[in-house]
């Protein structure tokens, strides 16, 4: 990698292997990791102007890191839930003579709720399927805090299907 100036901070390989271990940890999958690291970076060298050297390169690049880390999370736990919806849930659904429109109207209409959630619910939510240890050390909370995050997006969410639905979610 090239090394490129933020203030007076240099930011070299060696910054970028402290990167990449604080990605390592966060997604347990170094290949992801560096496709991580790579997009962290990119994205703070084109908003390079707006670090105001209130903290250390590393400490701004890390946070960024952290974002870009959750992000990754929540899209390929996005797209593994689709796959299962796609491929294995539904011969499921059809076994059991549940019909398959009904339940992706459900799970539409469960995205849409979940779009209108505060963003710290939204995140954990997010990572419900996780474990509560993972889930709270990806968004740097306690897992108390984990916990109690996902009881109240689940409760925000079956309020908002009641004001729609007059229930739980279509059926």
């Amino acid at each position: 990698m090239t090394e490129y100036r933020l203030d007076d901070e240099v930011i070299g390989d060696r910054e970028r292997a402290h990167l990449l271990k604080i990605a390592c940890c966060l997604l347990h999958d170094r290949d992801h990791a560096e496709d991580v690291v790579q997009n962290a970076l990119l994205k703070t060298w084109s908003k390079r102007r707006q670090f105001r050297g209130e903290s250390t390169a590393l400490a701004w690049l890390s946070a960024a890191l952290r974002n870009e880390a959750i992000m990754h999370r929540r899209n390929s736990i996005y797209r593994r839930e689709r796959a299962q919806l796609d491929e294995v849930h539904i011969r499921n659904l059809a076994d059991r003579g549940i019909g398959v429109e009904r339940e992706l109207i459900a799970r539409t209409e469960l995205g849409r709720f979940l779009k209108v959630l505060p963003p710290k619910f939204r995140d954990v939510a997010a990572l419900a399927d996780e474990d509560y240890a993972q889930g709270a050390r990806t968004l740097d909370l306690s897992v108390n805090n984990f916990k109690t995050r996902l009881h109240r997006a689940r409760l925000r969410v079956r309020r908002l299907a009641r004001a729609t639905y007059g229930r739980s979610l279509p059926s």
